[in-house]
């Protein structure tokens, strides 16, 4: 049954995937983007996302994770503004132990507890990058808004006293407008090819409702209390700038 849970959200996550990079290319490729950046970095979650306090009830129990961004740039001429299109995903593991121990606190038969999947969320967003411009490098602040596919993390767990032989808390997921502000720096490596670092926050205000739970046959046996932890991250990130159409030239 944890096989079956696993793999219909790899095949979730995949099919979102391709579908938020595959419009992500398509407006790149209609505004004639010139610049593609492409980087990595860790998640590192802050407010309810991140809280570990069950004292308040949309604490969303986050670790620091991954993020990984894609960044079209129109700058075929060398302006102080220019418009981005960016695509980023980002995962922030649930932390295990400490909804272990809470979920054990309200029934001590609780065994075996497993997370199946972490926080997810896929953004793609519109904005505007301010650059200031020197002979070998860039600095550069950003700001963007638009659309994110926020997902909850899920788990199972074995219940003795219940009688149920696995219970899983399903995965809740929801549409909500998200925004984004960011530094960073291109550092110029070849004629064509930066080196590209930075640093991101994200922030989205979300309402998963009430996230449900059943047993090892798939039956609803109840739901918790309405969710709603507003998506808090920082990405601190590492990558690659390409400048697809000419030498990239600073005037």
């Amino acid at each position: 049954m944890n096989q079956t849970f696993l793999s219909a959200t790899r095949l979730q996550k995949t099919n979102r995937l391709i579908c938020f990079v595959s419009v992500f290319l398509l407006l790149g490729i209609k505004i004639n983007a010139q610049t593609l950046s492409i980087a990595s970095g860790i998640s590192i979650p802050s407010g309810l996302y991140s809280s570990k306090d069950f004292t308040q009830k949309d604490c969303g129990l986050a670790k620091t994770g991954y993020s990984i961004n894609l960044v079209f740039e129109d700058n075929r001429k060398t302006r102080a503004i220019n418009p981005i299109i960016q695509y980023t995903f980002n995962s922030n593991p649930l932390d295990q132990d400490a909804i272990e121990k809470y979920v054990k606190v309200l029934d001590p038969k609780v065994i075996g507890l497993q997370s199946y999947k972490p926080w997810s969320q896929h953004l793609l967003m519109i904005g505007a990058k301010a650059n200031y411009y020197n002979s070998n490098y860039t600095l550069f602040a950003k700001a963007s808004a638009g659309l994110g596919w926020l997902s909850t993390f899920g788990y199972t767990y074995y219940d003795t006293l219940s009688g149920y032989d696995i219970i899983k808390r399903k995965v809740a997921n929801e549409n909500s407008l998200v925004m984004s502000i960011g530094v960073g720096g291109n550092v110029m490596i070849f004629e064509n090819i930066d080196l590209n670092f930075g640093y991101d926050f994200f922030y989205s205000k979300s309402n998963f409702g009430k996230p449900s739970y059943v047993d090892s046959s798939g039956k609803p046996i109840g739901t918790s209390e309405s969710y709603s932890p507003p998506f808090q991250t920082a990405s601190i990130y590492l990558g690659l700038s390409f400048h697809l159409r000419g030498a990239y030239q600073k005037k």
